[in-house]
């Protein structure tokens, strides 16, 4: 008995489809297998690849011991505003009587940051779960406890007080402490923002109250507050982070929790073209990309510059292969081409806030501020040139060089020696 053709088409088709779908399956197995065997790999690192692993990185603090609950406290104020900058490095008998009135009205507030700065460690109950999504809500209360404690530093220092202006440029310094006891990049550079403007305000101090030489004696004891980084630790979130957002992008409920409509999603033509870049690599790839990151974030700066930007190469087209999660890099990198997380170069740029920091020593800490100081040693960790300084009797002015990738322009800072005669 003959049988019919379209029976042994359908078998054929049917045999087809079946192939498809075993080969299919068996590559899920093998890609799923490589994200295994990097994601083992990267433990063997010391890179965290779960929000728990990271969690568990972060010591745990006994409650009389911690600053934390004090910070929420003024974040559940209201308390995040930042103080006037007209009024900082100042003695003004108006921006004075400002500083005083501001005081007076924020009572609450200081007792709060008081009750902080008295703690010795600072740890959040955060959701780390979260990855990127995680907010930082208590970072711009903190800084702005900072500045206010050294507006009440300025005024103690205006009415001949030094013991109670240096106490409180140190509670500021202890804030800036807190903040580097959470290893992640946007809390470093809050807790440099800080040490930045208590460091200043001494300079200020050392210049306007020259009789004074306990200034000078804090600043030369403290010019070197600001802790090196250590990029691996407050890059060590970025993996899980990465691979988490990888996730919850594939999912309409994982896209909604990010806050993504379909407006926002990479257009059909889009995700093929992104899809053919990425030329077959997946999240097996983007975590040994990460990886090799990591190896050249150990790397001396001179050593590692080839190595980071090969791993930046590698990781944006592993990341192809996921449209929206790239998509989003994109926009947390600010539309950059390359989606590499690591977007500064943390020594580096504690490297040159520290350099400003000794330049104002060696202004100041003399008999009479500087008109010329030593800066052959002051070199910029981008370019090699030295700081420029000068001081012209009304101001002192230092100019470094910007950091790739910036808008070009340099970085300058003044300090003014006598504003109420500006």
């Amino acid at each position: 008995m003959k049988r019919k053709p379209w029976i042994w088409a359908g078998g054929v088709g049917a045999l087809i489809v079946i192939g498809v779908v075993s080969v299919a399956t068996y590559d899920a197995h093998q890609a799923e297998a490589k994200f295994q065997e990097q994601l083992r790999l990267a433990r063997a690192d010391g890179i965290p690849t779960t929000a728990a692993e990271f969690a568990a990185t972060i010591p745990l603090v006994k409650p009389e011991d911690n600053a934390a609950p004090y910070y929420v406290k003024l974040v559940n104020l209201g308390q995040n505003d930042q103080p006037n900058a007209a009024l900082f490095y100042s003695a003004d008998p108006a921006a004075l009587s400002k500083i005083q009135k501001l005081i007076d009205g924020a009572k609450e507030k200081f007792d709060l940051i008081d009750q902080a700065v008295s703690r010795p460690h600072c740890r959040f109950d955060r959701d780390w779960s979260l990855g990127y999504a995680v907010l930082f809500k208590e970072f711009a209360p903190m800084k702005s406890a900072a500045k206010y404690l050294l507006l009440r530093g300025n005024l103690a220092a205006a009415k001949g007080d030094p013991s109670a202006a240096i106490a409180d440029f140190k509670k500021a310094l202890v804030i800036a402490r807190h903040l580097n006891e959470e290893p992640t990049e946007i809390a470093f550079l809050v807790g440099v923002a800080i040490d930045e403007i208590a460091l200043r305000f001494l300079t200020f101090w050392a210049m306007k109250y020259r009789d004074q030489a306990e200034y000078r004696a804090a600043l030369s004891a403290n010019f070197d507050a600001l802790p090196k980084p250590n990029e691996r630790r407050l890059f060590s979130s970025e993996l899980y982070c990465m691979v988490g957002l990888v996730d919850l992008t594939m999912t309409a409920k994982g896209r909604k929790s990010l806050g993504l409509t379909d407006e926002d999603l990479p257009s059909l033509k889009d995700r093929l073209m992104l899809r053919l870049l990425s030329r077959g690599k997946g999240k097996a790839e983007i975590v040994l990309a990460m990886r090799e990151m990591w190896k050249a974030l150990g790397m001396a700066p001179g050593e590692r510059s080839s190595q980071m930007q090969k791993s930046d190469v590698d990781l944006t087209e592993a990341l192809m292969a996921y449209p929206v999660a790239y998509e989003v890099c994109r926009g947390l990198m600010g539309g950059n081409s390359f989606v590499y997380p690591w977007d500064i170069d943390s020594a580096a740029f504690w490297t040159n806030v520290r350099q400003r920091h000794l330049a104002f020593m060696r202004a100041v800490c003399g008999p009479n501020v500087a008109s010329k100081i030593k800066t052959d040693d002051l070199r910029s960790p981008y370019d090699g040139k030295p700081l420029q300084y000068s001081f012209n009797g009304k101001q002192i002015v230092m100019v470094q060089s910007p950091s790739p990738g910036s808008d070009d322009k340099p970085i300058t800072c003044k300090i003014p020696a006598d504003p109420a005669k500006r």
